[in-house]
């Protein structure tokens, strides 16, 4: 199929937590068909709003969500949008993690916003949110996804901070390993961070951009989750007990 010849996809996911949307495509759109309806939900989310020492109220989304669709898609872009009580768009924030981009029909994908900027004015406002997914239908020439085998560890260290307070020193730690017969390069790695009862706290991605791991080698990946936001899941009595680890590498069609 031409790319040139492939319409624009807008998977419109309007959720407050795990619900879907169904949308009726043109009879003669080009990859889906005749039949029917395109369906995408949100397997589950979370939205977490707290106050932050270098952002001041700042707010984490992460959403799980699956192309139901009996088609392949490449997924662009994805906005979280505010909702006052009359389900009116109060803010339309764009998540600029989204993983993988070639999401393959009844495949998960994962939606990450940090450091969102909403205002205290749409806070206020702020009833309800949803999920806006932007794609296009995949092609079926070069494209596709494959996943490396890799492991995510958590972990958080109680101290003095010498001021009085708790520094957590909390980190997350990725071993990501090639399992593959040729070099990868821009392995994307996306971690869930849960609780003791297995929900959603929040996502964290990592990547190794222009790096590339050799087969049979692996990399170790490393990020740090900063004091505040460990604090106000302790106010919450959320604790983080479990890290779930999924590492994507793109393929590209040949030029």
């Amino acid at each position: 199929m031409k790319k040139a010849s492939l319409l624009l996809l807008v998977l419109m996911l309007l959720v407050t937590g795990a619900s879907a949307l169904t949308v009726d495509l043109p009879q003669d759109f080009p990859l889906f068909g005749a039949d029917g309806p395109l369906e995408i939900k949100v397997v589950e989310d979370s939205f977490l709003n707290y106050e932050s020492a270098i952002w001041g109220r700042d707010a984490l989304y992460t959403a799980v969500f699956e192309n139901a669709s009996g088609a392949d898609a490449l997924v662009f872009k994805a906005d979280l949008e505010g909702l006052d009580k009359e389900g009116q768009v109060v803010f339309t924030k764009p998540l600029y993690n989204v993983y993988p981009f070639y999401l393959e029909s009844g495949k998960t994908a994962v939606a990450i916003g940090n450091n969102l900027g909403i205002t205290p004015e749409e806070f206020e406002k702020m009833a309800s949110w949803r999920l806006s997914v932007v794609g296009q239908p995949a092609s079926e020439e070069g494209h596709g996804t494959i996943s490396l085998p890799v492991t995510a560890e958590f972990e958080s260290h109680a101290q003095d901070d010498g001021l009085g307070g708790t520094a957590y020193n909390a980190t997350i730690t990725a071993n990501v390993n090639n399992n593959t017969e040729n070099p990868v390069f821009d392995a994307v790695t996306v971690v869930l961070l849960r609780d003791a009862e297995g929900k959603l706290i929040s996502g964290v991605n990592m990547s190794a951009f222009d790096v590339g791991i050799l087969p049979g080698s692996g990399v170790l990946l490393r990020t740090v989750i900063f004091d505040d936001l460990i604090k106000y899941l302790a106010g919450e009595a959320r604790v983080i007990t479990s890290a779930e680890a999924y590492t994507y590498v793109n393929i590209e069609p040949a030029l």
